[in-house]
């Protein structure tokens, strides 16, 4: 059969990292991750083109809507929400688990401006500017 030779989840490589303290076990992602990530990110996408949403850098949506969902979808442990990482951005800590991240799972980073996120992000950031417009 096929599914003989399919990995289970004992056989998923992982990396251990420590962030802000705590232990977090980076996977190698599985359908359900995927899954995961993909309703992170579409939750996080509804959170910021809310009315009355918080304004946000362009980097910050980008990392809150596109690369935190990957993040934590793949990781297990006590994690820091994107707001706690987007204030220790240049934590080394923070660092290392999105390279294991990226080196366990490298094909859920790939930067796609054309994607359904980076496409409302890009229609919220021109529909504000306008909005700040002095008129006549």
């Amino acid at each position: 059969s096929p599914f003989m030779n399919m990995p289970n989840a004992n056989d998923l490589k992982t990396k251990v990292v420590n962030v802000a303290g705590k232990e977090v076990i980076v996977s190698q992602g599985t359908l359900r991750m995927s899954m995961r990530r993909d309703h992170m990110r579409s939750m996080a996408l509804q959170q910021l083109l809310a009315p009355g949403s918080e304004e946000l850098s362009p980097l910050e949506q980008v990392f809150i809507v596109e690369i935190y969902p990957a993040m934590a979808a793949c990781s297990s442990g006590e994690l820091p929400s994107a707001v706690e990482l987007l204030d220790t951005m240049v934590d080394l800590e923070t660092d290392s688990w999105y390279v294991a991240c990226t080196e366990l799972n490298p094909h859920w980073f790939v930067k796609d401006e054309n994607s359904e996120a980076g496409q409302e992000i890009k229609k919220k950031s021109r529909s504000r500017r306008r909005s700040v417009r002095k008129t006549k």
